[in-house]
């Protein structure tokens, strides 16, 4: 069940401290991983570059298309910093390109922060837009 509240007063004073808490300046900036295994961001001219963030309420948010990579099932993309890990496997889709079509790719995000290729076509093009987590507490 949900905050219950007593009065008016009590419902204004949460809904100020609410916004409060998630004004924009309280959103960090995208933060860029030091990408492993010859991946290099794509295209930054019209791709989002590879990164990340945690918002207010402590998920993990991802973003970024990358190229000429390992795509060897296993492969480390990049490693999160403690805080921004999930506090066990997580698993999320994404997309590959190899110039004439595209398909699914799919990573697993460890404890350890490793983010993971599972499994991708091509490395012409590989994003992981889109995956977030809660990030261990």
């Amino acid at each position: 069940m949900g905050k219950q509240f007593v009065n008016k007063t009590d419902f204004e004073n949460f809904k100020r401290r609410q916004s409060q808490r998630f004004k924009t300046e309280n959103i960090e900036d995208w933060i860029a991983p030091a990408l492993l295994n010859s991946w290099v961001n794509y295209n930054t001219a019209t791709h989002q570059p590879a990164g990340y963030y945690r918002d207010p309420l402590g998920i993990v948010r991802m973003r970024g298309a990358m190229k000429n990579g390992t795509i060897t099932s296993g492969t480390v993309l990049f490693t999160l910093p403690a805080g921004y890990r999930p506090s066990k496997y997580i698993y999320g889709y994404g997309y590959s390109y190899d110039g004439a079509a595209s398909s699914w790719a799919w990573f697993y995000i460890g404890s350890n922060g490793n983010v993971v290729i599972g499994g991708a076509a091509s490395n012409v093009l590989v994003a992981i837009d889109g995956i977030c987590f809660r990030a261990e507490q």
